[in-house]
């Protein structure tokens, strides 16, 4: 956590925009300039280049222009016109350098992309439940992430900052492999479950699918587990069979 909290300023709102991108993103990015962009605030986009080569390009804008803070947007992202506002004024992330709201992967089943570090694997998916959480975390992607103007200013920091797949260190992507050099040096990251932004794929991946996976899982698991336990109750009351010369 930083030594003093402070808010992310004037931010630029930076969108990797793929190939084919959904309506409904469209309509939400438009609103998000329109209802979300504070006086300051600037806006970009870049668009059908490779991930890494996009947000390295994206980060150089941000130090060609006078924000303090960058916020990658890909283009798959479902959020409403309020999410930047929630997750710029929410104090609970002002202690962070990197600072990410609760994101849906687009996988399944659905898990948050929460990442905590793991000694065997360097990173590991942890469950969030809870929808009031704040927490620092061991990575981030660039779902829709904000991070500070200073990162890029350090010169300790390798470039290009977002190193392309096929020389990712071993944690395997461009966000990841920045995330850990970022916090080698020092720098934050944090996550948190009181703002959140789902994952377009053919239907919107969210809090809510997660949520009702996981009460899912868990009454087929307890319906499993009661099963067991009826079982070996009964089980417990039947007594050995015994053979003819009085041995089991």
């Amino acid at each position: 956590m930083r030594k003093e909290p402070k808010g992310w300023g004037k931010i630029l709102i930076a969108c990797r925009l793929e190939k084919y991108v959904l309506a409904q993103f469209y309509r939400s990015m438009i609103r998000l300039v329109a209802e979300g962009q504070r006086a300051g605030d600037r806006n970009t986009e870049i668009e059908g280049k490779l991930p890494a080569y996009a947000a390295n390009y994206l980060a150089r804008l941000l130090l060609q222009s006078d924000c303090d803070s960058i916020l990658f947007v890909d283009s798959d992202a479902d959020f409403a016109p309020s999410t930047l506002d929630k997750l710029r004024d929410l104090k609970d992330g002002w202690g962070f350098d990197i600072f990410q709201p609760y994101v849906t992967g687009r996988r399944w089943p659905p898990a948050a992309v929460w990442l905590v570090d793991d000694p065997e694997r360097k990173f590991r998916m942890k469950e969030i439940r809870d929808p009031n959480v704040t927490e620092e975390v061991a990575g981030v992607g660039l779902h829709f992430t904000l991070m500070r103007r200073e990162i890029f200013e350090d010169e300790r920091l390798t470039r290009p900052w977002f190193a392309f797949p096929e020389d990712a260190e071993e944690n395997g992507s461009e966000d990841l492999t920045f995330c850990a050099r970022a916090r080698a040096l020092g720098y934050s990251i944090g996550a948190t479950s009181k703002v959140r932004v789902g994952h377009w794929a053919d239907v919107s991946f969210g809090w809510e699918t997660v949520q009702g996976f996981y009460l899912d899982r868990d009454a087929r698991l307890k319906i499993e587990a009661d099963k067991k336990a009826a079982l070996d109750k009964m089980r417990a009351k039947v007594p050995p069979k015994v053979g003819a010369w009085g041995f089991g």
